[in-house]
């Protein structure tokens, strides 16, 4: 099921952006965590979104696909800073989702 972020930016309330649920590796947050570019940053984050309804800066719907392309005419300083920030709620969401039971390994 997908973790839904809705968007609270003042005039881009109607945005939300779908988030996997599972697999969330660790691997994934180190780097976003260690990243110093935004670039590198949304391309990562880009990997766990299934699906948005994004405007652009001319009000358009911003088709949805996982190229850092795709948000070149998103507003840069109201949608990307939430964009960031919504994966980081999707993550800790995501934590209070019950997870089916892993098995044990053979060296149990």
């Amino acid at each position: 099921m997908a973790i839904r972020i809705a968007c609270t930016v003042v005039g881009y309330e109607d945005n939300w952006i779908e988030y996997r649920d599972e697999p969330w590796p660790f691997k994934d947050r180190r780097l976003i965590l260690g990243t110093v570019s935004d670039i590198a940053t949304l391309e990562l984050m880009l990997g766990y979104m299934e699906s948005w309804s994004l405007r652009d800066v001319d009000g358009k719907p911003v088709p949805f696909g996982q190229t850092i392309e795709t948000l070149d005419n998103i507003d840069d300083t109201q949608l990307i800073p939430w964009i960031i920030t919504s994966w980081f709620r999707a993550r800790a969401e995501r934590s209070t989702l019950p997870k089916a039971s892993s098995e044990p390994s053979a060296s149990s």
